[in-house]
């Protein structure tokens, strides 16, 4: 009887004490300043160039957006199955050769200018695995969006900022133009430039459109 009593008192003993650590701990916790967050990141708002009621209904500006959004999101996390779900060489105009493409020209400082296409899906996802590597970012600054286009679909022009290893980790300005197939919701090409210097020769940038 008696050592029933004793082991009453303990464990009596020991939910008190657990209770006085769990409220400690939540007064602790509430003492504790919050964590402070940085500055939001604007939204980028598309521009539509024309009349916004021609474009295509799967295109509308808020869902191109949102599109290039996602692409940007899944190559800054080396997302592979979701870059090639989002850009399909094989979205372009079929029988048009090349059916679309992914380039890119660039000058790193001090090293000579750069150029880079892929016009097949295996390259493309081999391009963007080895630049996940190199921890390549793109972020969006700014999107016009023009339409509908002889394609169908939509093309778009853009500002984005973009840094990786091999850039010197900085971001750097470049600008470009994209296409869009509305029906598919894909983008099938994207062609990119750096902004401080001019496309080289031959390349198909942002100063050649998309024909």
């Amino acid at each position: 009887m008696e050592q029933r009593a004793h082991t009453a008192v303990r464990w009596v003993w020991a939910t008190a004490l657990m209770a006085i650590g769990l409220l400690l701990a939540g007064c602790e916790q509430q003492a504790r300043p919050e964590a402070t967050l940085g500055p939001p990141v604007p939204p980028v708002v598309p521009i539509v160039i024309g009349d916004r009621d021609a474009l295509p209904p799967a295109c509308q500006p808020e869902e191109v957006a949102r599109l290039v959004m996602r692409f940007f999101d899944a190559v800054n996390r080396g997302n592979l199955a979701q870059i090639d779900q989002i850009f399909a060489i094989s979205a372009g105009p079929e029988g048009r050769k090349p059916q679309g493409w992914y380039s890119v020209d660039y000058s790193p400082p001090g090293q000579v200018p750069r150029q880079f296409a892929a016009f097949t899906q295996s390259d493309l996802l081999a391009y963007f695995r080895d630049r996940h590597v190199r921890r390549e970012r793109l972020r969006l600054v700014d999107l016009q969006v023009r339409g509908p286009t002889w394609h169908g679909g939509v093309d778009v022009t853009y500002t984005l900022a973009r840094s990786a290893d091999d850039l010197t980790g900085k971001e750097r300005p470049y600008g470009g133009k994209g296409a869009i197939n509305c029906s598919r919701q894909q983008l099938f090409v994207w062609s990119m430039t750096d902004v401080d210097q001019p496309p080289l020769p031959g390349t198909i940038g942002a100063a050649d459109g998309i024909r």
